[in-house]
């Protein structure tokens, strides 16, 4: 039975991906704001289920612009932050809705709605600016997120 487990990890994994797309986990120069967000969104709404490993948040940091990290991190200091009162309706969120309040050559701005786990609506401010040096130069990255307050509750 043990060589069976053993040789079907070894097929799957020689196989390649299971799904078609492989979750994207690092900036690239080639997402947008929107996708920037939506990949950090996601990976909240699926952080508290996997609390061992952090790599929801781990990929929520990887997007995180440099002038932001040197406010926010490092890595463990940044999951303490998510776990704070202002963030937390963030993580293992229901559901959320992004929309454009501005978009320039270099700044993005998107006011977010998230339902949190318990149901309470909260809305969020999202910034992000495309790095003009680095290794990270020409990629959006966010630079803050604030909290905007609490709008109620779902249905």
């Amino acid at each position: 039975m043990r060589i069976i487990v053993v040789l079907l990890v070894a097929l799957l994994a020689l196989s390649g991906p299971v799904s078609a797309q492989a979750p994207i986990l690092q900036p690239s120069a080639d997402l947008t704001p929107e996708d920037v967000i939506s990949i950090q969104l996601k990976a909240l709404s699926e952080a508290e289920n996997d609390p061992e490993t952090d790599s929801g948040v781990a990929r929520v940091w990887a997007f995180a612009h440099p002038a932001n990290r040197v406010v926010t991190g490092p890595l463990a200091r940044f999951k303490r932050m998510l776990q704070s009162a202002q963030y937390r309706a963030l993580i293992g969120h229901r559901s959320h809705r992004m929309r454009q309040v501005s978009l320039s050559d270099d700044k993005a701005h998107f006011a977010i709605k998230v339902t949190s786990s318990d149901g309470d609506v909260f809305g969020y401010s999202w910034h992000l600016g495309k790095v003009d040096a680095g290794s990270y130069k020409g990629m959006w990255m966010t630079t803050g997120v604030a909290l905007v307050g609490k709008l109620g509750r779902s249905l």
